[in-house]
C-alpha cells in the first residue's frame, strides 16, 4: 500500500496544479504500510496535501500523528439526523427514532439502516442479559448461533444498541435522567437492569462490548466473538 501511495504521487497532475491523497480508516494500515509513508508526510512533494480520515485517531502511530494537524468533526446531532430522516427520505417517525438511536450521529449508518430491516433490537438485547444474569449457557449457545445468522450490520447494530443502553444504565445510576435518550418502552428495563448494576460492572461491560465491536469489524468469527463475550458478561453481571 504504502508503495503504491508513493508511485501514485509520482504522477504529474493534468487537470490542476495540487494533488490530494486520500486514506480512508488509516488506523487500520498495517504498522509497516503506516511506517512505510512517514518520510512522505513528513516532506511532502510540491503541491500535494494528505488527508487522513479516521474513525479512531487513537489507533494511529504517535509518530504518524506528529507528522499531521487533527481536525475534529463533531457528529450530527439527534435534531438534525430527524430532520434529515424526515426531509429526505420520508422515514415515520417511529423508525427515526430508532434510526437515531442506533446512528448517534452518523449519517452514513443513518442512510445505511433507513434500507435494512426493523430488528427488535430491545426485546433481543433484554433477552439476552436476562440469561446473561441467569447463566443460561444453553441459551446462550443458542443466542450465538442467531448472532452467527445475521448479516454483518444488523449484527453491528445489536453491539451499538447494547452500548447504548449500557451508557442510559449509567446515566440512570447516575441520576442523570435528564439528559437520557431512551424510548418510553425502554424505562422499565433500563431501572430493573440498574438494580443489579454497579458503575464499576457498567464500565467493565462497555470495554466489553467495545472489545468484541473491535474484533467483529477485523472480521473475526461471529459466533466466538459473541458466545466468549457473553460468558464474559454473565461473570460481569452476575459473579
Amino acid at each position: 500500500m504504502d508503495r503504491e501511495i508513493i508511485k501514485t504521487l509520482s504522477l504529474k497532475p493534468f487537470e490542476s496544479q495540487y494533488k490530494v491523497m486520500i486514506i480512508w480508516q488509516p488506523e487500520l494500515m498495517h504498522p509497516s504500510a503506516a511506517n512505510g509513508i512517514l518520510k512522505i508526510l513528513e516532506e511532502p512533494p510540491i503541491n500535494t496535501f494528505f488527508l487522513l480520515v479516521s474513525n479512531a485517531a487513537e489507533r494511529l502511530l504517535p509518530t504518524v500523528i506528529s507528522r499531521t494537524q487533527l481536525v475534529q468533526i463533531p457528529q450530527l446531532s439527534d435534531e438534525d439526523l430527524d430532520q434529515y430522516l424526515q426531509e429526505k427520505h420520508g422515514v415515520e417517525s417511529g423508525r427515526r427514532q430508532e434510526i437515531i438511536q442506533l446512528a448517534e450521529g452518523d449519517l452514513n449508518l443513518a442512510i445505511k439502516l433507513i434500507d435494512s430491516e426493523e430488528d427488535h433490537y430491545q426485546d433481543r438485547f433484554a433477552d439476552w442479559m436476562r440469561a446473561c444474569y441467569k447463566h443460561d449457557y444453553s441459551k446462550l449457545q443458542s443466542f450465538s448461533e442467531e448472532f452467527h445468522d445475521l448479516d454483518r450490520l444488523s449484527q453491528r447494530n445489536l453491539f451499538q444498541y447494547g452500548l447504548s443502553m449500557i451508557r442510559e444504565t449509567l446515566l440512570h445510576l447516575s441520576g442523570a435522567d435528564s439528559i437520557s435518550r431512551i424510548k418510553s418502552g425502554e424505562v422499565k428495563f433500563i431501572k430493573d437492569f440498574s438494580k443489579i448494576m454497579t458503575v464499576e460492572k457498567v464500565d467493565h461491560a462497555n470495554r466489553l462490548i467495545n472489545d468484541a465491536h473491535y474484533h467483529l469489524e477485523r472480521n473475526g468469527s461471529a459466533k466466538m466473538i459473541f458466545l466468549d463475550l457473553s460468558l464474559q458478561l454473565a461473570k460481569t453481571i452476575n459473579p
